[in-house]
């Protein structure tokens, strides 16, 4: 396993910026239909867990916070 992190670009490819910059793997991000928010997977504990974090990088809190099972699938709903 490697180190992976959450970036944002501009669609230009400008601007690119690291929003969780962790230790192990943070993958997987999908935006809410708004943009405000985006969840990840981040085995960052030791285990694949659901987070949540804004469209910023702020205020990332373990959404699922189930271990030792590993929770990795994440959809937003309407």
């Amino acid at each position: 396993m490697g180190d992976s992190e959450v970036y944002v670009v501009n669609a230009d490819g400008t601007g690119l910026t690291n929003l969780t910059n962790t230790p192990g793997e943070d993958a997987q991000p999908a935006s809410s239909a708004d943009g405000r928010q985006i969840a990840f997977a981040s085995n960052r504990v030791g285990n694949w867990e659901i987070y949540g974090m804004d469209a910023e990088g702020d205020r990332q809190v373990d959404l699922s916070n189930n271990p030792p099972t590993n929770d990795r699938r994440r959809t937003w709903r309407p």
